[in-house]
């Protein structure tokens, strides 16, 4: 029966599966063009920012 029911919705699934991992890559996407300019432009200090950041991190996203 949940088999005959998700076959029904098979299209809809992998529509808002698609959907879902395209949102999720343009969010990181973000994320990566930083980390890259990071590398690109501040070797020396590059370290020390993500600690930083990951330390910040969670209290940005908790609020």
């Amino acid at each position: 029966m949940l088999f005959a029911a998700l076959m029904r919705c098979k299209l809809a699934l992998m529509g808002v599966s698609v959907m879902s991992g395209l949102v999720n890559l343009l969010c990181l996407s973000g994320s990566f063009y930083l980390l890259e300019v990071y590398d690109r432009f501040g070797p020396q200090t590059v370290a020390c920012r993500r600690c930083s950041d990951s330390r910040l991190a969670p209290a940005r996203y908790t609020r």
